[in-house]
């Protein structure tokens, strides 16, 4: 292919960019992945028991503890598990005429369920935070508990039944380690269905606060991450890209079919200058058709510049025949006073056009009133093109009093997309629905 035909080729090509414009609006990527579920658990802490008989002091009801769980974590955000834990709460006492020592301990086993809350709250995290889990546990179980009062051993409360149910709240904290490993910190607070865990009789039923540090291991295959180990996002399925294609204003529908037209018989047209040749009488064809479109063009541009000057001098004419009269009201529509997208910002050929208004306003200052309506399409909420169109025509009068238009009966006033004067099913539709109209009156 010669280089002048590359060239006619590329020209209409330049035509069909200017007319669609497509944008990619990419949601937050998450994708679901395979998981594992198991895994166990090795804690040790310290304990604070409330019963009776009171110890000497707060610092004698505090003692160590043990335990373990295994847990399986269904998903990102909740998980159930079984816990066991070893409770020493041995204590000295004291009673009025009496003071002796208390050996006691609770063989506590407890089905528990277990929030993250952390991904409840926050499912797209990264980095530290994505590593650092909350985790808000409640479960239910039966302890088995044994003490003695100044006794040599310890024996089973068999008088009072040695099996008592309990419930756990518990907020626990976990830092991944590794993938195999994390590190946890647990508070929690425990009620005994019982008043008699001490030997003595309480007003009501026990309670104890646990705090404890722990390890647990995740059991995990080298081709899967653990459920413990990922953010719920990670878990979520994957959205699809958002496509949005919009139409760039100045083009009709039947310019876009042209262009469509065109690009398709292009396409077929430079194949065939590969394998034809006779190259000329194809560039000869193509400049032809790239002609004819950017005549087109121009005439568009020519009719649209016409029918503008026309709006102006219908207008300035209007203005002239009013200022002979008592009184009455001019109104002016202009779908070309355009904006920025989704703004108030004047585009440069809105504000050449409101220069011109501007001069006219000025020319003929008998007027008394002067009122400016925004009008919007329906793309978007009806509050948002509310506010939309009272903000851009605030806009225009703020320009036109910088030019010298009185201000003292200038009123501005959105009137949103709820007076179309055209469909708003069709992009030249709603171009003609976005614009700005004005109300003279004397």
């Amino acid at each position: 292919m010669t280089s002048a035909q590359e060239e006619s080729v590329q020209v209409v090509q330049v035509v069909e960019i200017v007319s669609v414009d497509t944008t990619i609006q990419m949601q937050p990527v998450c994708g679901h992945i395979p998981v594992s579920h198991w895994s166990i658990g090795f804690k040790t802490g310290a304990n604070y028991y409330t019963m009776a008989p009171p110890a000497k002091s707060q610092y004698d009801k505090m003692n160590l503890m043990v335990g373990g769980n295994i847990d399986y974590t269904i998903n990102p955000l909740i998980g159930i598990g079984l816990e066991y834990t070893f409770n020493d709460y041995s204590r000295p006492y004291t009673i009025p005429g009496e003071v002796g020592s208390l050996k006691g301990n609770t063989h506590d086993v407890i089905l528990y369920g277990s929030t993250n809350l952390s991904n409840a709250l926050s499912p797209f995290r990264t980095g530290f935070w994505k590593n650092l889990n909350i985790y808000g546990d409640a479960g239910v179980g039966v302890s088995d508990f044994n003490f003695d009062l100044n006794g040599g051993g310890m024996k089973s409360n068999s008088v009072n039944a040695p099996i008592t149910m309990l419930g756990k709240l518990g907020l626990n904290a976990e830092f991944t380690l590794n993938k195999s490993f994390n590190l946890g910190f647990e508070g929690q607070y425990r009620l005994y269905d019982t008043p008699k865990m001490g030997g003595a009789l309480s007003t009501n039923n026990n309670d104890a606060f646990i705090a404890t540090i722990g390890l647990r291991y995740k059991f995990a295959s080298t081709k899967q991450k653990h459920a413990r180990n990922i953010s719920l996002c990670e878990y979520t399925p994957k959205p699809v890209p958002v496509i949005i294609q919009k139409v760039v204003q100045g083009d009709t529908q039947e310019t876009l079919n042209r262009l469509d037209a065109s690009e398709k018989e292009n396409a077929a047209l430079k194949q065939k200058m590969q394998d034809d040749a006779k190259n000329a009488a194809i560039q000869k064809s193509l400049e032809a058709q790239n002609d004819a479109l950017k005549q087109d063009k121009n005439n568009s541009i020519l009719n649209e510049n016409s029918t503008l000057q026309q709006k102006l001098d219908k207008m300035e004419q209007d203005l002239k025949d009013l200022s002979t009269k008592k009184e009455g009201v001019v109104n002016a529509s202009f779908e070309t006073i355009e904006f920025k997208s989704g703004s108030s910002v004047l585009t440069q050929t809105s504000t050449q056009l409101l220069d011109q208004i501007s001069g006219i306003l000025i020319n003929n200052s008998f007027w008394t009133g002067f009122k400016v309506y925004g009008h919007t399409d329906n793309i978007g909420s009806i509050a948002y093109n509310q506010r939309l169109s009272e903000s851009r025509a605030l806009s225009v009068k703020k320009y036109l009093m910088s030019k010298g238009v009185s201000s003292s009966n200038v009123i501005a006033i959105g009137m949103g997309e709820n007076k179309p004067i055209d469909t708003n099913d069709t992009p030249q539709g709603r171009q003609n629905n976005r614009r700005v109209e004005f109300e003279i009156t004397k």
